[in-house]
């Protein structure tokens, strides 16, 4: 993940008053997690980016869609999508897999809808920028994030 994503997402969690905001914050689980204990599944405050609307159901990397969460409970949320999955008929099994096109299809409107939104925000928010050098001259536009 990049530092910019991990950043942002460090950003999007709660204060743990009256703990440094820059060393702990609480997770959308309250769980506690800590900046330097990134990536590490071994300790009670370890926290990684995750996924609010997860890739296997057409989330995407946007920082929009991304969270500090701790490892722990990001490993159960990742199990539980797993189980759903589990007994799904596989693509190889093209008698069955229409019944899944209007899950599909409704994800994917969802996702259209998020950007036109996000668009519209920014737009909003920032009426005199042009779209592109709009990050602080990284040379990307909003659609790269």
């Amino acid at each position: 993940m990049h530092a910019l994503s991990q950043l942002f997402v460090w950003g999007k969690a709660r204060h743990a008053p009256p703990l440094d905001p820059n060393e702990y914050r609480y997770d959308e689980y309250n769980q506690l997690i800590r900046w330097k204990d990134y990536g590490d599944r071994s300790s009670s405050y370890g926290w990684e980016v995750d996924h609010i609307t997860p890739k296997a159901f057409g989330g995407t990397d946007d920082p929009w869609n991304l969270r500090a969460l701790n490892c722990r409970q990001n490993a159960s949320n990742g199990g539980a999508i797993r189980n759903l999955f589990r007994d799904l008929p596989q693509k190889s099994e093209p008698a069955q897999s229409n019944i899944y096109s209007p899950l599909v299809n409704a994800l994917a409107t969802a996702k259209q809808r998020q950007a036109e939104h996000r668009s519209a925000l920014l737009r909003e928010l920032f009426p005199e920028t042009k779209p592109r050098g709009l990050l602080g001259g990284l040379g990307r536009t909003s659609e790269d994030w």
